[in-house]
């Protein structure tokens, strides 16, 4: 394992904490934690992690630089993370459809699928926008009886959720360490072991699948739109986010070139969240 870079960032609004994110990840930072305070800006903080490998602090600094925000930066040793998370998690629930927790969170009784989840440096607690519109797009859909691929599937809770929804098959992958080992851990918990979970970097020597998921980032989409519409069965649906609103003006032409239909969109501060059709051509 890993020991991760923790940059804290003092920020001026929600709107310049969700442009960090986009622009952190797009440098390997790989989970995010905002404490936005509306009424007192001064309060507003963003949290991005870093696995020190992967940390280049000149890339940092130019970002930094960009936006002239201060921020400090101090190493968290694995042993350390849970205690962070935990003093951190707050439960999200979305509408009465579902819940993520923890353990040691009470139940929440008032929705219809609950996914308690431990996350160790993964991305998809439920709290970012992003997988927020994913998981409430997910309630439009019927994965009764589905094939469902879930690419780069973090804490595993998209997976989960196609489960509990009814799909005959689920398919999660991720290139990450991280992320597998707890993706795995978040199944058993959620008894969902039957999810078949590969650690993978690229969709290459997969099925076709009726549902794909996909909250990564921009310059994946850019760069792997045809190997996601082969993956897709005639007339799947894609879900995908992890990209903020002002750059859909690059993600429609290209899902557009490559057939998919977009159904709909929705958008939380800043990010978008599209809904799409593949419709191939025969």
């Amino acid at each position: 394992m890993s020991n991760y870079f923790n940059v804290e960032i003092k920020t001026s609004s929600v709107m310049q904490s969700e442009i960090l994110v986009a622009e952190l990840s797009e440098i390997n930072f790989d989970s995010f934690m905002q404490d936005d305070h509306s009424t007192d800006p001064d309060k507003n903080k963003l949290s991005a992690y870093i696995k020190e490998e992967n940390f280049n602090q000149g890339q940092l600094d130019a970002i930094i630089k960009k936006y002239n925000v201060s921020y400090s930066q101090f190493l968290i040793a694995d042993k350390n993370w849970n205690e962070k998370w935990e003093s951190e998690f707050d439960p999200v629930i979305i509408n009465y459809y579902v819940a993520i927790r923890a353990a040691f969170h009470k139940p929440v009784s008032t929705v219809k699928h609950e996914i308690i989840i431990t996350p160790k440096m993964s991305f998809g607690t439920g709290h970012h926008a992003t997988t927020w519109l994913i998981l409430q797009t997910m309630q439009e859909l019927d994965f009764k009886n589905k094939s469902v691929l879930d690419i780069g599937t973090g804490t595993g809770v998209l997976s989960i959720l196609a489960t509990k929804s009814g799909a005959k098959n689920v398919t999660a992958i991720d290139n990450d360490e991280w992320s597998f080992n707890n993706a795995k851990e978040n199944f058993t918990q959620n008894n969902c072991s039957e999810i078949e979970l590969i650690k993978k970097d690229t969709l290459k020597d997969l099925p076709k699948f009726d549902i794909v998921l996909a909250n990564i980032n921009l310059q994946f989409f850019r760069s792997y739109t045809e190997d996601i519409k082969n993956v897709c069965n005639d007339n799947a649906q894609l879900i995908i986010s992890g990209f903020l609103e002002e750059d859909e003006k690059i993600i429609l032409p290209i899902f557009e070139k490559n057939e998919f239909d977009l159904q709909h969109k929705k958008n939380k501060n800043g990010w978008s969240c599209l809904l799409y059709r593949i419709n191939k051509m025969v």
